[in-house]
């Protein structure tokens, strides 16, 4: 009655919560991961004994887009059409702007992309306008950079990468500027720091990394008919 299906390995399994869709997942040590879903749950599962648990509702039914979550601090952010704080997987507050990902700058400072650029949160103060003293030369700095998508921050450098509409942008205390290939501006749909290596997922020049000396290489080599929105990298593999 269901046509042909094929079926690649025995040992894939798929899990599904209650037909809630799974808009992202986080993975936080071996054999335990985050799941956030289209009514805006947090979920986590054990592959030990493949159980969902919900661990937070929202009120609102918008889709998660990203996950963090700080072990240390028991803090977590979820991004969809606001960017929801949980201390201990309980509300503690909500900042209305739709995040898309959220980026940890040390303490309680935290930088986010939104519809509109990109901006900073201060736990402390439950504000997204005051800066730290270390941070206070991003004052200047003119956050409306196109539709954000994007932000990383390599502290090694303590630049900020902010990927949007309009290109790829770093800022830190030393400079700001615009990156480009090939005389191209980068349009990345996501940003992951491994080692000393910034790997960049775009729209339109494949998969891209830059090294500490912004030396940029091709990974994957841009194809018209992929769209890549993100990645990870494991030892020696992208995937």
């Amino acid at each position: 009655n269901n046509g042909l299906l094929m079926v690649p390995n025995l040992l894939t399994r798929m899990y599904s919560y209650q037909q809630e869709p799974i808009t992202a997942v986080e993975v936080m040590q071996k054999g335990m991961l985050f799941a956030g879903t289209a009514s805006h749950r947090l979920l986590s599962f054990q592959t030990a004994s493949n159980r969902f648990t919900s661990l937070y509702k929202g009120p609102a039914n918008h889709e998660i887009l990203h996950i963090y979550h700080n072990p240390q601090k028991q803090e977590t952010f979820l991004c969809s059409d606001r960017i929801t704080q949980l201390k201990n997987f309980s509300l503690d507050h909500e900042y209305l702007v739709a995040g898309k990902n959220v980026e940890p700058l040390g303490n309680h400072l935290y930088a986010y992309a939104f519809a509109n650029g990109f901006g900073f949160i201060n736990t402390a103060r439950n504000d997204t306008f005051s800066l730290p003293p270390d941070f206070t030369f991003f004052a200047g700095v003119n956050k409306k950079v196109g539709r954000g998508r994007w932000v990383l921050y390599d502290n090694s450098r303590r630049t900020l990468w902010v990927a949007s509409s309009e290109g790829l942008n770093y800022f830190s205390p030393d400079e700001k500027g615009e990156l480009t290939f090939n005389y191209q501006p980068v349009f990345a749909s996501s940003l992951l720091k491994q080692g000393s290596d910034v790997y960049l997922t775009t729209y339109n020049q494949g998969v891209l990394v830059v090294d500490s000396n912004f030396f940029i290489k091709t990974v994957v080599p841009f194809s018209a008919d992929d769209n890549i929105y993100k990645l990870q990298v494991t030892g020696q593999e992208v995937w």
